[in-house]
């Protein structure tokens, strides 16, 4: 569980920014706040760059991009890179609920239970299959029809939080945001960052991936 610091740390960063950020495909934030030897990096991300959709999946390849999408955010690896005097000691997203329910109406229920909301990992995803199990596709899975008979679900924009903790042996000077190789719909990330010693923020693309502290 998040330490009561990380809350206040990462409203006040959110608080900063709140009236003039908007959901908007192709961009997405990155919250980033330090309590001693402990770093927590928050992504929001779109669900239409994440995944491809912004509504529970409606089909069983759907299904299983939730699933393979899971296995990188679980890795870790997938999404940042830091010293490697950093540890991923923890990660929690919310893309267990997505599987929770299936839109279709088939029966799905044990993906889901392969995943939970909250789970603390060391950074290596147990499924041999989760690297590289295909390209990030926009639009993978996609049935047109689905768009017209779910009026619940239309035009519902959605965001996505990932959240990692890491324990960092030193202070790291840098992490690198690897999620642009592969959601190549995502053209930018706004990263915030509050430290022990500094403060500040930085528009992050494919082209410049890199972060220094």
């Amino acid at each position: 569980m998040c330490k009561p610091v990380w809350a206040m740390i990462l409203l006040s960063i959110a608080c900063q920014n709140a009236l003039a950020q908007k959901h908007v495909h192709g961009q997405g934030q990155l919250l980033i706040a330090q309590d001693q030897q402990d770093w927590q990096f928050q992504f929001v991300l779109p669900a239409i760059d994440l995944l491809g959709f912004e509504h529970k999946p409606q089909s069983p390849q759907q299904i299983q991009h939730v699933s393979d999408v899971i296995a990188k955010v679980e890795s870790g690896a997938d999404f940042l890179q830091l010293p490697d005097s950093c540890n991923l000691s923890h990660v929690s997203h919310e893309l267990a609920d997505w599987l929770a329910v299936n839109a279709v109406h088939n029966d799905h229920s044990g993906a889901a239970k392969d995943h939970t909301k909250h789970n603390t990992y060391s950074g290596h995803s147990d499924d041999p299959n989760h690297h590289d199990s295909h390209d990030h596709n926009p639009s993978y899975g996609h049935n047109p029809s689905h768009d017209h008979n779910h009026g619940q679900q239309k035009h519902q924009a959605l965001d996505i939080r990932l959240t990692y903790q890491f324990s960092c042996r030193a202070v790291p000077e840098w992490v690198n945001i690897r999620l642009f190789e592969w959601v190549h719909s995502l053209n930018s990330i706004t990263a915030q960052w509050i430290t022990d010693t500094k403060q500040g923020a930085l528009d992050l693309s494919a082209s410049s991936p890199r972060l220094k502290f």
